[in-house]
């Protein structure tokens, strides 16, 4: 099974209350779907709205340091 990576836009410095678009991507890029996760939470609910894209856009907060991770799955 390929490894996704995620993928940072903007890649410059980023402030409080900006917003960054995270991409999770795969070289097989074709009939996966995306499961992003905080802190290891899953962020969404895939029973009720099932994921079609590769992108999650977050607020940066002051909360410090913020761990996102992805996963594909078919």
């Amino acid at each position: 099974k390929p490894k996704p990576t995620v993928r940072v836009n903007p890649q410059s410095s980023i402030y409080t209350g900006d917003t960054v678009t995270l991409t999770c991507e795969l070289q097989e890029s074709t009939g996966w779907e995306f499961l992003f996760y905080k802190y290891n939470q899953q962020l969404q609910d895939f029973s009720t709205e099932p994921v079609n894209t590769n992108t999650l856009t977050v607020t940066v907060n002051n909360a410090g340091d913020t761990v996102y991770k992805c996963r594909a799955r078919r």
